[in-house]
C-alpha cells in the first residue's frame, strides 16, 4: 500500500511538471506570434545592397521610405511593399518578398517615370540579381522604354523565352562541355529573307551564320554579368543584312573584325537609324557562340 502511495505521488508530480512545460511552450509561441505585426505606410530605413555604377560589384545602401506589410522583430518580413525616392526625386516602388529586413526572393521594382524600366525577378540582400531569362526580359523593357540610339527595340517571343528557359546552358555554350542536345537544336544556316517573311517560324531553333563584319561592339557589366552587344553586317550577300547580337559574356572583337561563325536564336526584325538619317532593317538575335 505504501509503495502504491509513493507511485501515485510520483505520477502526480510528473503530471504537474508536464502541464507546466506545456504552459511554457504555449507562452513562447504566443510571444513569437505577437512579434509579427501588420503595418501600413510605416516610415522605415532599409539597409540593402545595390550595384555600383559600373555594374560589377555590390555596395551598401540605405533607403528611406514607407513600408506596408508584415513586420517581424521590427523588420519587414514576408510579402510587402516599400515606396521611396531616388536621388533624382523619382518615386519608386518595390513589391515582393522580404527577409532579414530587406528585399530577398522574388519581387519587382518600378519607377514613376518611363525613362526607368521594371526590374522583375530575383533579389538578394536588396540587390536585383536576375536569372538570365529575367535579364533578357529586363533588356526588352529597357529598349522599349529608352529607345536606345543606334539599336532597334527588340522583342523576345514567348517561344523564344521558353526555349531560353529550357536551354540556359546554351547561353553561352561551354565548348569544353557541350550539352548532348546542342547540335540537335541547330536547324541549319540562317536565311534572312525567309526569316523576314515569317520570323515566328524561327523563334525556337538555333541557326548558324558565317562571316559577319563587326560594325559596332559594346561591352558592359550589368547586375554583375558581362554583356556584349554587337552590330554586324553579313558579308555573304550583296544585300547589307544587319544583325544586332546580344551575348552573355565577353568577346575579343572590335570594329572591322570578322566573326567567322556564330550560332544564335533569332527573335525579331526591327530597324535602326543609320548615319544618313534613314532606317536600316536589322535582325535581333541572342548568340550561343562566336568564333
Amino acid at each position: 500500500m505504501e509503495r502504491k502511495r509513493i507511485l501515485a505521488i510520483i505520477l502526480c508530480l510528473t503530471m504537474v511538471i508536464s502541464i507546466a512545460g506545456c504552459s511554457n511552450t504555449t507562452n513562447v509561441q504566443s510571444k513569437n506570434q505577437s512579434q509579427i505585426v501588420n503595418v501600413k505606410n510605416h516610415k522605415i530605413k532599409i539597409k540593402a545592397k545595390d550595384w555600383s555604377e559600373d555594374g560589377k560589384s555590390l555596395v551598401d545602401v540605405t533607403y528611406n521610405g514607407k513600408y506596408t506589410g508584415k513586420m517581424k522583430k521590427k523588420k519587414p518580413f514576408g510579402k510587402g511593399k516599400f515606396v521611396s525616392k531616388n536621388d533624382d526625386n523619382v518615386k519608386w516602388t518595390y513589391i515582393g518578398e522580404f527577409k532579414n529586413g530587406t528585399f530577398n526572393g522574388y519581387g519587382s521594382t518600378t519607377w514613376e517615370k518611363n525613362k526607368y524600366v521594371k526590374e522583375e525577378g530575383k533579389y538578394s540582400d536588396g540587390a536585383f540579381t536576375p536569372t538570365k531569362v529575367e535579364h533578357l526580359q529586363y533588356e526588352n523593357s529597357y529598349y522599349e522604354n529608352s529607345k536606345k540610339s543606334g539599336y532597334h527595340s527588340f522583342y523576345m517571343s514567348e517561344k523564344g523565352l521558353n526555349f531560353f528557359k529550357n536551354h540556359q546552358n546554351f547561353f553561352p555554350i561551354d565548348m569544353n562541355n557541350v550539352p548532348q542536345d546542342y547540335e540537335s537544336n541547330i536547324a541549319g544556316q540562317f536565311d534572312y529573307p525567309q526569316a523576314s517573311k515569317n520570323i515566328s517560324t524561327f523563334y525556337d531553333k538555333l541557326y548558324r551564320l558565317s562571316n559577319l563584319s563587326v560594325v559596332q561592339n559594346s561591352e558592359y557589366s550589368e547586375f554583375g554579368q558581362t554583356v556584349t552587344e554587337m552590330l554586324c553586317v553579313d558579308l555573304n550577300s550583296d544585300n547589307p543584312y544587319y544583325y544586332t547580337i546580344f551575348y552573355f559574356g565577353s568577346t575579343p572583337y572590335v570594329e572591322g573584325d570578322t566573326v567567322h561563325q556564330i550560332v544564335f536564336l533569332p527573335q525579331c526584325e526591327g530597324s535602326f537609324e543609320d548615319n544618313q538619317g534613314g532606317n536600316t532593317l536589322c535582325m535581333f538575335v541572342v548568340a550561343t557562340e562566336m568564333n
